[in-house]
């Protein structure tokens, strides 16, 4: 797992962290290099937003004061937002993550004869490549990485960008199952991916 740190000193005191203070070299270095974790000092909020539409790790802001104004601006573009008093939460937040990344197998998820890599959103059936629409993808990617609980319809619009209602969510549903994804749905609780 790779994280970086761009803040003005480094205070997580990690081997597994790359850290800059300086704008430029988080430019060059982090969109060269695929990191899993990206903490930042919410000063840097106008870089972290420029790189957030490039960008399909987890987003974390630190922060010496976290009022209600910085948490719910901080929360259009990262994950998670914690002061500097909770590095301990960070730390807890960063195992966390490892833990659901490690989890994946590399990033691939496999059922029966289909294999769908979460690095690139490539779906392969019998390993030919099927086309996905980005909504098809959005709920594919949410279901496997929340595999182990069911997803209600709201939620599965709160965590994705292009589905708009629930009517949509059943209509996309049942075409990734025709896809061969064995999806359960129960009242009540929502929806849940089998492996």
């Amino acid at each position: 797992m790779k994280i970086f740190l761009l803040d003005y000193q480094n205070l997580l005191y990690r081997s597994d962290i790359e850290f800059s203070s300086n704008k430029e070299q988080f430019f060059n270095t982090f969109l060269d290099t695929h990191f899993d974790i990206l903490v930042a000092n919410f000063d840097f909020y106008a870089e972290v937003k420029e790189i957030k539409n490039y960008y399909s790790g987890e987003i974390i802001f630190l922060y010496d004061y976290v009022d209600e104004l910085v948490y719910k601006k901080s929360l259009e573009v990262a994950n998670y937002c914690y002061s500097y008093r909770e590095l301990f939460k960070l730390q807890h937040r960063i195992e966390y993550i490892k833990k659901a990344i490690y989890k994946l197998n590399g990033s691939i998820f496999k059922h029966k004869n289909l294999l769908y890599n979460l690095n690139t959103s490539m779906l392969y059936k019998d390993s030919i490549a099927i086309s996905l629409t980005k909504a098809q993808k959005e709920i594919i990617e949410t279901l496997i990485k929340n595999r182990n609980n069911y997803l209600s319809a709201e939620m599965i619009i709160d965590l994705n960008s292009h589905i708009g209602t629930i009517g949509s969510i059943k209509v996309i549903i049942s075409s990734i199952r025709k896809l061969g994804f064995d999806i359960i749905s129960k009242q009540n609780q929502g929806y849940k991916i089998k492996e």
